[in-house]
C-alpha cells in the first residue's frame, strides 16, 4: 500500500463523552484479499475494527470463518452490520456508545443483558 497511515484524535467533551476525529487514509483502501488464507488459517484469531470498509470487514469475517478461525471485532466506530456478520464473530468488543448502538440495532432497548442473550 502506498497510502499514508491513518490518524485519530480523541478529545473529551465538557460532559465527559469522547469525541473522536479520524483521518482514515490507508484503512479505507485495505481489502480482505491482501492476506492469503494460509496465514489466516494458522492464526489463533483475526482482529478487525470498524475503521475499515464495511464490505471488506464482512468479507474477511467470512474468510476467517471458512478456514475455521476466530473473529474478534472491535465495533468502534459503531456502524451497522448485518445479523449474519455479527453472528460470525466470536467476540465483539464495544464501549458504551457501541453497546448502546448494538442494543438498538437488535431492538432490545438499552438493556445490555438483552445484548448478551442475542
Amino acid at each position: 500500500m502506498t497510502e499514508p497511515t491513518g490518524c485519530a484524535s480523541i478529545l473529551i467533551a465538557s460532559q465527559g463523552r469522547n469525541m473522536i476525529a479520524v483521518a482514515a487514509s490507508a484503512n479505507l483502501v485495505a481489502y480482505s484479499d491482501i492476506v492469503d488464507d494460509g496465514p489466516i488459517s494458522k492464526a489463533s484469531a483475526a482482529v478487525m475494527q470498524m475503521e475499515n470498509d464495511r464490505p471488506q470487514i464482512q468479507r474477511l469475517m467470512r474468510r476467517v470463518r471458512n478456514v475455521g478461525g476466530r473473529s474478534i471485532l472491535d465495533l468502534a466506530p459503531a456502524f451497522l452490520l448485518d445479523r449474519e456478520s455479527l453472528s460470525s464473530c466470536d467476540l465483539i468488543i464495544v464501549n458504551e456508545d457501541e453497546a448502546e448502538a448494538l442494543a438498538g440495532w437488535m431492538a432490545c432497548g438499552s438493556r445490555f443483558v438483552h445484548v448478551l442473550e442475542y
